[in-house]
């Protein structure tokens, strides 16, 4: 079997949704569709990401077009905070 490139031609370029999902896992995050209030009222802005403290969670960023743009949003947001 002959081998037209070699393995060491090619970089490992991970898809930006791997990059996203291993994001929210190392900084504690979640996804949510149902963002409640205080008061336990769902609110309108149906994709956030959420952070877990020590008593309460953490909105990070919360958008109602896509959840990746949510995802994003919250990243540049606890890059910000660096």
């Amino acid at each position: 079997m002959s081998s037209f490139y070699d393995a060491d031609d090619f970089e490992i370029i991970p898809h930006p949704d791997t990059v996203r999902l291993d994001w929210l896992l190392k900084n504690d995050c979640a996804l949510t569709e149902r963002l409640c209030d205080e008061d336990g009222d769902i609110l309108e802005t149906p994709n956030a990401v959420i952070q877990k403290q020590e008593d309460h969670f953490e909105v990070l960023a919360a958008t109602s077009n896509d959840i990746r743009e949510a995802i994003d949003v919250a990243m540049a947001y606890i890059d910000s905070k660096r």
